[in-house]
């Protein structure tokens, strides 16, 4: 039988004085954001696998369906990588999935032969408007927690955040704000 051991028996550590200070307002939300990320990721998955697709399927069938409404019906696959905020490389094997699945189709650009252009397929907007009045359902049923007026005030703020988020990484002020493989990468891709 294993004994407790007594507190004092447990050397004393040093403690950080940052730590023993309380979150400013913008830590304590920024924890709240990652914490409700992270939330999301676990809700999500579950949710998606109902439909036989994951997060990352889903989100690529969105992003189509949205580009096609906005004019693009075949995007190239960094124009998609764009609309998702991740790479392409990133995109790839999850667009191989859904090619093999008969989700999307993935060809040849006509104007630039190292580019793809995807596009959904019949089975690929099947499985989206199957989708997505549930899908709908379940967000409404996340979001209850808020008003109406909070879900606006809330989506105000997150596109506030995200727009500057999204100007430190693309501006050129962004030197000591985003971590430098962050630049490096976004660098590249405009090349």
């Amino acid at each position: 039988m294993i004994k407790p051991t007594s507190k004092a028996a447990l050397p004393s550590r040093p403690r950080s004085k940052a730590l023993k200070e309380p979150d400013a307002p913008a830590h304590a939300t920024w924890h709240e954001l990652v914490r409700v990320d992270g939330l999301v990721r676990r809700l999500s998955e579950p949710h998606f696998s109902r439909f036989g697709l994951s997060s990352a399927q889903w989100g690529v069938l969105r992003s189509l369906a949205r580009l096609e409404l906005r004019g693009t019906p075949e995007p190239r696959m960094r124009e998609l990588g764009a609309e998702l905020l991740v790479r392409p490389p990133s995109l790839s094997a999850t667009l191989g999935r859904m090619v093999r699945a008969g989700l999307v189709v993935s060809r040849e650009d006509q104007e630039d032969q190292r580019s793809r252009r995807i596009a959904l397929t019949a089975r690929g907007r099947h499985t989206l408007d199957g989708a997505l009045l549930e899908h709908r359902a379940w967000i409404d049923g996340l979001m209850k927690a808020l008003t109406h007026v909070e879900q606006r005030r809330l989506g105000v703020l997150l596109s506030k955040l995200s727009r500057r988020m999204s100007a430190l990484i693309d501006g050129p002020s962004s030197a000591g704000v985003v971590p430098k493989a962050v630049r490096t990468r976004r660098a590249r891709r405009s090349i």
